[in-house]
């Protein structure tokens, strides 16, 4: 299993903008190899809001987690390959 996580920390008027631009770069990558497991992770991505929009627009990602809860990224990723 492959994996890509972008992380990121920023100002909220730069996060989504930023995360639409750098998920997008992934599209390509995931058409070629569906077993990618495409991750966001950061302060923003704690937001409902900011979640919302991320599975709406780029149904390619996996994992969405922010700042709190990173320690579960092994689980995560484990929990994602079995299913």
């Amino acid at each position: 299993m492959k994996s890509s996580l972008v992380l990121r920390c920023a100002l909220v008027n730069g996060f989504v903008t930023f995360h639409v631009f750098e998920i997008g770069n992934f599209k390509r990558l995931y058409r070629e190899n569906k077993d990618l497991v495409i991750g966001v992770c950061g302060c923003m991505a704690q937001e409902e809001s900011v979640v919302q929009e991320i599975l709406k627009s780029y149904p390619q990602v996996d994992l969405i987690f922010g700042t709190h809860n990173i320690y579960r990224l092994p689980d995560l990723l484990k929990q994602k390959q079995f299913t």
